[in-house]
């Protein structure tokens, strides 16, 4: 018996499947990373091209290079990368004032 072929909409639906499932492993280490050698460290370990989660890391490294918010990343990114910039201004790898945040 052979297997049914998958149709296009299918095969991206497992994409975003396992795109999703590198999540819950990505997440606590950016939430983790306390200054840039630890978030430089994490996307340092990036997977390859082409695979689920690479989109993680590609985001984190436009962020890093960019200190911008990369436009293909999701809410909960976004609000890591700010926690990420007060922990990296807090380890004195940024200087309050190039950060756009508050004193508070």
């Amino acid at each position: 018996m052979t297997r049914r072929r998958k149709k296009v909409a299918e095969r991206r639906q497992d994409y975003v499947d396992a795109n999703e499932r590198v999540w819950p492993t990505f997440r606590p280490r950016l939430e983790a990373a306390t200054n840039l050698a630890e978030a430089m460290a994490l996307l340092a370990d990036a997977v390859p091209e082409g695979r689920p989660g690479r989109a993680y890391f590609s985001n984190l490294g436009f962020f890093l290079m960019n200190r911008t918010v990369p436009s293909g990343s999701n809410a909960q990114e976004r609000g890591l990368y700010l926690q990420l910039v007060r922990r990296m201004r807090d380890a004195g790898d940024l200087l309050p004032e190039t950060c756009g945040l508050s004193e508070n």
